[in-house]
């Protein structure tokens, strides 16, 4: 399936800092959160991020709290250097430096600061990094990573479990329909692992609090979660991105799949017995 393909082949990055859990004993924080800035100029030719490290402390609810002082480092993303400060002083000493160097260090982590490299230097106007290219195929839902591959992807987190949402449009300029359908997959375990498709939930932009659900029972309390973590007018902003780019495109006459061929928003379900009811 187009969407399934799309989402589980590309590095997800939702654009929340990067956190380095369980830390040596005796530092009294349960990890580090790590930020991240780039030079705002789109043309500039530097290959440095900033770096922006703070203490994650447990909170009387169980939830993370970033508290306490700031450690300042530097990312190249060119030959992968690290360079940390060494303040010296707790919880900054140079024993938990160099963990959090060494941790910064790792192959999984290097990839994620180069992803986020990527994505920020696009969203200034890096033209190393476009976005908002016309898809050559519209037959099918197109999935928003495809034509913005640099914007943040969309996660929600439930009951101590993370779950992608990729969300899919309509990118055929003639065609009036205002649906977006999402699919969910659980991201909770390592990056490279099977990450399990659960099904997908579709609804009108205009009534994104009446959609139809098709696959396993927990969909409907994770698009509540996405409607609360997300916000209704991202959902909406996307689809509003999505349709300025299939208006650049030829108007084609609206096609539909023929109604014993497989649903197009990827359900696995006959067309006839999905979206063509």
């Amino acid at each position: 399936m187009h969407q399934g393909t799309a989402a589980l082949s590309r590095a997800i990055d939702d654009g929340e800092p990067l956190q380095l859990l369980e830390p040596p004993e005796g530092a009294g924080i349960v990890g580090f959160a790590v930020s991240t800035a780039v030079c705002a100029n789109p043309a500039c030719c530097c290959s440095e991020m900033q770096l922006t490290i703070r203490p994650i402390r447990a909170a009387p609810d169980g939830t993370g709290r970033l508290q306490g002082p700031r450690l300042s480092g530097e990312f190249c993303t060119d030959t992968h250097r690290i360079v940390l400060d060494r303040p010296g002083t707790a919880p900054f000493t140079d024993e938990i430096v160099d963990w959090i160097s060494n941790r910064l260090a790792e192959p999984l982590h290097q990839g994620w600061l180069v992803e986020r490299w990527r994505r920020m230097r696009s969203q200034i106007g890096d033209p190393a990094y476009p976005s908002g290219t016309p898809p050559e195929q519209t037959e099918f839902l197109v999935p928003y990573c495809d034509v913005f591959p640099w914007d943040f992807d969309l996660t929600v987190a439930h009951s101590g479990r993370k779950y992608l949402a990729t969300d899919t449009y309509c990118m055929n300029p003639s065609c009036r329909c205002d649906d977006v359908a999402v699919q969910f997959f659980d991201v909770t375990q390592q990056p490279g692992g099977h990450r399990p498709r659960l099904g997908h939930v579709k609804a009108s932009v205009r009534r994104l609090r009446d959609p139809v659900v098709n696959g396993q029972p927990i969909l409907q309390q994770l698009w509540n979660a996405l409607l609360e973590q997300v916000g209704v007018a991202r959902l909406r902003d996307r689809f509003g991105r999505m349709r300025q780019v299939a208006a650049r495109r030829p108007t084609q006459a609206p096609h539909a799949p023929a109604r014993n061929a497989p649903c197009p928003c990827g359900s696995g379900k006959k067309f006839k017995r999905c979206c063509g009811k």
